[in-house]
């Protein structure tokens, strides 16, 4: 509601409008001054009939008081008290001084373009400061050729607008919607720190790297950089970060980094006899058996030795496929795989962490982990590999 007062920059609000409001809401707004008193109004909408028209405000002559009436079509002549008359605009310069106390700066907000564009502060990231301007119109700033190149000389710097357009602001490393930085708590406005932090990119090039070097790892984010010592788990988690989005099985990850094919690991990528190529060796055993009862009946050495090989051969295979009870393989030896693996991966993100914390809760928000592993990140990542 107050964004789109703000982009109107005009006489906004009646004493209708604000006896509609929430009393916390509309009492914040008067007690910090965001809204004004305007000039009165000349015409109101009727309150004696239903189909709310307006009309224009008549003062009844010879009269000591002030009496104010309209015409109403339905209800003839109808006194309106006083203060129906009264209007509201919002400070667009008050709006921009709240907002700077409330990104933390002790200063007044500078004003870069009048009226329209504000620098409110500083917002600390993981790869350093970076400064936030409010702007009452997004189209505001794209006019003005002073706002660009101000933005442009102070460097990476985010713009909250009371409305984001189609396209982002060219600029600014990202743009949010004054509802999404800050929110009403019922008796205030907050700052959504998380919410801003969360809309700024993280700069590519050397800002984002994770990068075997021989017997080691050089990793930076958001400014800091360390190496760690070669690890399965950080073996895995390089191939996660190639492809972000995109699960992958742990026998994929297991079998890449053993330089082998993924089918190639029996019991974890698949069964080791799948269900269709088990019936079809149970009901080949089963016609052997026939076979060899009627090679014994017809005492046919031949045969009986033929089918007693093939059906050991059958009962090698099925062996390998299965475990105690007839169970198949490839449940206990996929368990055992996607613990290993998750487990590495775990451990490498603990020992990021230990380096550099953001980078830390980066991938614990942004990974999954099971029998298939996924690299979603919440925001994108420029990875150099």
């Amino acid at each position: 509601m107050l964004s789109a007062w703000i982009e109107r920059d005009r006489i906004c609000l009646t004493a209708d409008d604000l006896d509609r409001l929430d009393g916390a809401f509309r009492d914040f707004l008067l007690e910090e001054r965001l809204i004004v008193r305007a000039e009165n109004a000349d015409h109101v909408s009727c309150d004696a009939c239903h189909a709310h028209h307006v009309e224009q405000v008549r003062r009844l002559p010879g009269t000591g008081t002030a009496r104010l009436r309209i015409y109403c079509p339905h209800a003839g002549w109808t006194e309106v008290p006083p203060r129906r008359l009264q209007q509201w605009r919002v400070d667009r310069s008050m709006v921009a001084g709240m907002l700077s106390r409330l990104i933390g700066t002790a200063n007044a907000p500078e004003t870069v373009v009048a009226r329209s564009l504000w620098w409110l502060g500083t917002l600390e990231s993981g790869g350093g400061n970076c400064n936030v301007y409010f702007a009452a119109q997004q189209k505001a700033v794209e006019r003005s050729t002073l706002g660009r190149v101000t933005v442009a000389k102070r460097g990476r710097s985010i713009l909250i607008v009371p409305r984001i357009a189609e396209s982002p602001q060219e600029g600014f490393v990202a743009t949010v919607a004054l509802g999404e930085a800050f929110r009403w708590d019922g008796t205030t406005l907050v700052l959504q720190e998380d919410r801003l932090r969360a809309a700024l990119p993280v700069e590519g090039g050397e800002g984002a790297v994770f990068r075997r070097e021989g017997e080691t790892y050089r990793i930076s984010y958001a400014g800091h950089s360390f190496t760690l010592r070669q690890s399965v788990g950080l073996d895995y988690l390089a191939e996660l970060l190639c492809r972000p989005r995109q699960p992958m099985p742990a026998v994929t990850l297991l079998a890449t980094r053993a330089g082998v094919e993924a089918g190639a690991m029996k019991g974890s990528s698949g069964k080791v006899l799948d269900s269709q190529a088990r019936r079809e060796y149970e009901a080949r055993g089963r016609e052997l058996m026939c076979e060899l009862e009627d090679a014994r009946a017809c005492d046919d050495m031949g045969r009986i030795e033929a089918c007693q090989e093939e059906l050991d051969k059958l009962a090698r295979e099925l062996a390998k496929a299965t475990g105690l009870g007839g169970r198949d393989r490839e449940k206990r030896d996929a368990d055992k795989v996607r613990k290993s693996v998750s487990a590495a991966v775990k451990r490498a993100v603990q020992n990021i962490s230990k380096q550099n914390k953001e980078l830390g809760r980066h991938f614990e928000a942004s990974l999954t982990y099971g029998s298939e592993l996924c690299y979603s990140p919440e925001r994108e990542v420029d990875w150099c590999f």
